[in-house]
């Protein structure tokens, strides 16, 4: 449950008491599906995590709850797209993309993990790609609708709406642990 008091604010906090049958305590939270963007080297895989978060006190957190959102996703079957950004034909290069499927394909506490998480394979060769879960998929096991929002900001859940990720190849940005690198030559 989303509530707006103004808008583009995305959501307020809302709280609804007491929801469950009575003999268990269930939760109502106003979640969405996220991508995680990722980056590295052309000639090794990457992957692009999934995540449910939920919205509370301000903030997106990680849904640890979620254990049951199927995300069983691959491109063959028109659940994900894949569209080159760069120019340089990257997206000819990388096979289509599909989850590792040792994971049995739902959620695990909030996330995919190294077994369903989705796979690029290496291109050997630079250049960014924008991968989508497609809204509008007809197949039976669809991303769920209530799991997305108004991405698009224009006042409208539809099909235009839909969470996404840069994928980008032939690009090392450094480790994050170290602050500052010196080198001393003697």
């Amino acid at each position: 449950m989303c509530y707006q008091s103004a808008y583009p604010v995305l959501c307020d906090d809302f709280t609804i008491v007491d929801i469950g049958d009575g003999n268990s305590s269930s939760e109502l939270r106003y979640g969405w599906v996220v991508l995680d963007s990722t980056f590295g080297p052309d000639n090794a895989p990457l992957t692009v995590n999934i995540k449910s978060e939920y919205y509370t006190a301000g903030q997106w957190m990680l849904n640890t709850e979620d254990n049951c959102t199927d995300i069983a996703f691959t491109e063959a079957s028109g659940q994900l797209e894949v569209v080159d950004k760069s120019g340089s034909n990257i997206a000819d290069l990388v096979e289509p993309v599909q989850g590792a499927g040792l994971g049995g394909g739902v959620l695990s506490q909030g996330q995919s993990n190294d077994n369903n998480d989705l796979i690029f394979r290496a291109p050997h060769s630079s250049g960014v790609l924008l991968l989508t879960l497609v809204p509008a998929t007809s197949v039976a096991n669809k991303w769920p609708d209530y799991l997305n929002i108004d991405w698009d900001q224009d006042g409208d859940i539809d099909n235009d709406d839909f969470p996404s990720a840069r994928v980008t190849f032939g690009q090392f940005r450094g480790n994050d642990r170290i602050i500052q690198w010196y080198e001393v030559f003697n």
